[in-house]
C-alpha cells in the first residue's frame, strides 16, 4: 500500500513535504549565527527572491527605490 502511494506522489509534491517538514517552526527563536546562515543558504538558491510556489519572499531593492518612499 505505501508503494502505491508513493507512486502517485510526484517530486514537487515530495518537495513540498519534505520543505514543510525541514521548516523553521512559527515562534522558533534563532542566533544571529543561524540567521545569517540562514539568509546565506537563501542567496544561494537559484531564484532566491521565490517560494516553489512563486510566492515572493523578499524583494531587492535598490538606494533609487528607498528615495521615492522617504524623500
Amino acid at each position: 500500500l505505501n508503494d502505491a502511494i508513493s507512486e502517485e506522489i510526484n517530486n514537487d509534491d515530495r518537495a513540498l513535504i519534505l520543505a514543510d517538514k525541514l521548516a523553521i517552526k512559527n515562534g522558533k527563536i534563532l542566533t544571529h549565527n543561524e540567521m545569517v546562515d540562514l539568509i546565506n543558504q537563501l542567496l544561494q538558491c537559484k531564484e532566491p527572491e521565490f517560494l516553489p510556489l512563486n510566492e515572493r519572499v523578499f524583494l531587492r531593492v535598490n538606494e533609487d527605490f528607498l528615495n521615492k518612499f522617504f524623500f
